[in-house]
């Protein structure tokens, strides 16, 4: 949580290299976070997981997006609120994904703050999203 901290506090600032860490930040939340949780509530699924429905997801390696599919699918008990989680996920971590794509191309292609604080505000929603399902799904 530190890091999303920091990255908020990055689009304070009037500085262009700053609003590009935050979303650096946010970027590194999602595959930390996503390591973590899967760790923890599905820690025997390391390479695959096998979705209610019998279909399989790779979640070795770096693949936070699927490891993210995976608890919902884990957590969820409707497929409406599946749906609905997983659409949010995958339109977060795809914002987040092709804004960092923008920095590394170079220095001509830069982040603005509305994109800085979108992704923040993202990264946020989607995050307590998922905390929300999983904390429903353990009580």
């Amino acid at each position: 949580m530190n890091k999303l901290a920091t990255a908020a506090e990055n689009i304070t600032e009037n500085n262009k290299e700053s609003w590009a860490q935050a979303i650096t930040s946010c970027r590194r939340v999602f595959q930390e976070v996503s390591e973590g949780l899967y760790s923890l509530y599905l820690p025997n699924s390391t390479k695959e997981y096998t979705t209610k429905k019998g279909e399989k997801i790779s979640v070795s390696g770096d693949k936070y997006k699927n490891k993210y599919f995976a608890l919902v699918d884990y957590a969820s008990d409707s497929e409406t609120a599946k749906n609905m989680y997983n659409a949010n996920i995958e339109m977060t971590v795809s914002y987040i994904s092709n804004l960092n794509e923008l920095l590394c191309k170079g220095v001509h292609d830069e982040v603005s703050l509305e994109q800085a604080r979108s992704g923040i505000l993202h990264t946020y929603m989607t995050l307590g999203d998922l905390a929300f399902l999983i904390k429903n799904k353990n009580e």
